[in-house]
């Protein structure tokens, strides 16, 4: 019988061993995990670069023309009279458009730039409505400072769905839900960088050499631009439209600077 004074001694039993094996497989896994996140991240840029690289077009897409009822084409007068007195008046002038004048709007600008000479206008641009809050864009630009390796002329022929919400000249809301380039989605990376880029331009990140946020000096004459319900609504600002056409003006007048070198003259000799 054990003495209950003195109970006997029972040895307690010695922690398991960790065995080396165990703590390779551990890292194995870590190493395996992160070769996998490594190729999942080089897919990405791989489909991103790949997408960006094939996104010039040779043939512009093709659109049916803008079909607009006689009331239509009213509006879209209406609207392009009601703006140069807003400037002339230096006043605001705000209105609610469809966007089927919308369109109209901007094909009577696109006009206009291309009597001009422009050669940079859009050959198309189609704003539409997506859900309850979002708008569709579709156009086409020419790429003007890049031809094709044969020299025939290359487009951008793109489809947006997005959020936007201007106030006070400020991007107050933007987002892009859907891009495609040549009939191509943009892969999830390409996405992520377009709203990256987005945020930081609303956020005046970006400036050119004088330091002015060039995209918050466009937008000085806007002073609402949103879709409401089943409209387009918009505020726009007469006097800094008038002040930006002076100066847009002033600068395509401006004198172009001599970038030739001039040679040295050649030295006479005796």
């Amino acid at each position: 019988m054990n003495d209950p004074q003195h109970p006997s001694q029972v040895s307690e039993p010695s922690p398991p061993k960790r065995s080396s094996m165990g703590c390779f497989k551990f890292f194995l896994i870590i190493a395996g995990a992160c070769a996998f996140a490594f190729l999942i991240c080089g897919i990405l840029v791989w489909q991103s670069v790949s997408w960006l690289k094939n996104a010039p077009d040779p043939v512009p897409a093709t659109y049916e023309p803008l079909k607009l009822s006689g009331g239509e084409q009213e509006d879209v007068e209406r609207v392009i009279i009601e703006i140069e007195k807003a400037k002339n008046a230096g006043k605001l002038y705000e209105d609610y458009v469809t966007p089927a004048v919308f369109n109209g709007l901007f094909e009577k600008i696109f006009e206009g730039e291309r009597l001009k000479g422009k050669k940079d206008v859009p050959l198309a641009f189609r704003v539409g409505l997506v859900d309850k809050d979002k708008l569709s864009l579709k156009f086409t630009s020419p790429i003007v400072d890049q031809p094709s390796p044969d020299g025939k002329p290359l487009y951008i022929n793109a489809e947006i769905d997005f959020e936007v919400e201007i106030v006070d000249g400020e991007l107050r809301k933007a987002k892009v839900h859907r891009l495609h380039l040549r009939k191509r989605e943009a892969p999830l990376l390409s996405r992520m960088v377009v709203n990256w880029f987005v945020d930081q331009a609303r956020m005046g990140t970006f400036k050119d050499k004088q330091g002015e946020d060039q995209m918050k000096e466009g937008l000085k004459s806007i002073k609402l631009l949103k879709r409401d319900g089943a409209r387009i609504h918009f505020i726009l600002d007469g006097k800094e439209m008038a002040a930006q056409e002076k100066l847009k003006e002033q600068q395509e007048n401006a004198p172009q600077p001599n970038t030739k070198k001039e040679l040295p003259a050649e030295k006479g000799g005796f």
